[in-house]
């Protein structure tokens, strides 16, 4: 039996929340959890879509209790790195390359 993981990134109070409840809402009509990857304090301006939801932390908390996992996807997601740390997948980085005192 074949076994997959449901992911959504880029989670932040800002993002098109109709697309992502679409999916959400058929992903839980099927019994299906999902990890959501939180951006806590996003600065990335290419992510912002929308008006921020007034309960984003609300509905986080909301989906943990429903049984999906919550991830850290970043906590700026502005890549001032140039580091693409151990993995080397990317040249660039939000963590890699930063000393632990930043």
């Amino acid at each position: 039996m074949s076994r997959y993981i449901l992911r959504f990134d880029d989670v932040i109070p800002a993002m098109n929340w109709p697309n992502f409840l679409q999916v959400k809402t058929v992903a839980e009509d099927l019994g299906i959890k999902s990890i959501l990857g939180v951006i806590l304090d996003c600065k990335d301006q290419t992510l912002y879509i929308a008006e921020p939801v007034p309960d984003f932390f609300g509905r986080i908390k909301k989906y943990l209790e429903y049984g999906d996992s919550i991830a850290q996807h970043g906590y700026t997601h502005v890549y001032d790195s140039k580091d693409g740390g151990i993995l080397g997948i990317n040249k660039n980085s939000e963590f890699a390359g930063h000393s632990y005192e930043v």
